[in-house]
Parts: structure tokens; sequence; C-alpha cells
């Protein structure tokens, strides 16, 4: 059992990993964020400066290794929309966020249990393809 944890537990930090490089890249996939952050008309001087300060002059290695480093102490930077962290963004609707998530949990167990009795007790009926049916639309809904 302990060498199962060891396992599982070894093979979330690669997940993890792995996820990181992918939000990494999409990041970085947007384009340069000085272009976003500055007015059109801003000079090439003024991108030069926000680039150095943003650290985006360096090599994307470093970049990473820093992204990574506050990841995980839970330091998202700042908010480029609200200029607050975005953490306390995060906690702000997070009460919101659960709020749905357990009533969504709640319907979905109120229905699917006793939907999924019925279509057990009569299977291959058609109340079993209904059920089946609503499986699938419930599934394809946001």
């Amino acid at each position: 059992m302990l060498a199962y944890l060891g396992r599982r537990l070894l093979q979330s930090v690669f997940v993890l990993l792995g996820v990181s490089v992918i939000v990494f890249g999409l990041l970085h996939l947007t384009g340069d964020p000085t272009r976003l952050l500055l007015p059109l008309e801003a000079r090439e001087e003024d991108v030069r400066q926000l680039r150095a300060l943003l650290g985006l002059d360096d090599p994307l290695w470093m970049q990473y290794a820093r992204f990574l480093s506050r990841a995980v102490r839970g330091d998202f930077g700042l908010s480029f929309k609200h200029q607050v962290p975005a953490l306390t963004l995060i906690a702000q609707t997070l009460p919101a966020t659960l709020q749905l998530t357990a009533a969504g949990l709640a319907f979905a167990l109120l229905v699917a249990v006793p939907a999924g009795i019925l279509a057990a007790l009569r299977r291959n009926s058609l109340l079993d393809a209904i059920c089946s049916v609503g499986v699938l639309i419930g599934q394809a809904m946001p």
C-alpha cells in the first residue's frame, strides 16, 4: 500500500510539472504582454523597460523557473486587468464557485442516483434508454 501511495505521489508530481509546462507555454503563445499593457503609441524604449521589469528578456528556462517557483509559493502575480494580486481575486470568487459546485453536485446526486437505480431495475427498457440519453445530455452541458 505504501509503495502504491509513493508511486501515485510521484506520478502526481510529474503530472503537475507537465501541467505547469503547458500553462507556461500557453501564456507565452498569447504574444508579448508588454504590447497589451502599454498604449498602442508607446515608444520602443518604454516597451524595452517594461520587458526588463517583467523579466521577459531573460532566457525562457529562467522565466519558467521563476514562474514555477512563484506558483509553488502561491504568488500568481498581479491581475493585468484589475491591478490586484491574482490570489486575492481567486479568494474573492472562491465562495461563489464552491456554492455553484455544491449545488451542481447535489442536483446531480439527487437526479443521478434515482435515475441509475431505475435504469438498473428496468434494464434495456425505454426508461433505461431515456436515462442513458439524459446522462449524455447532462455530461455534454457546461
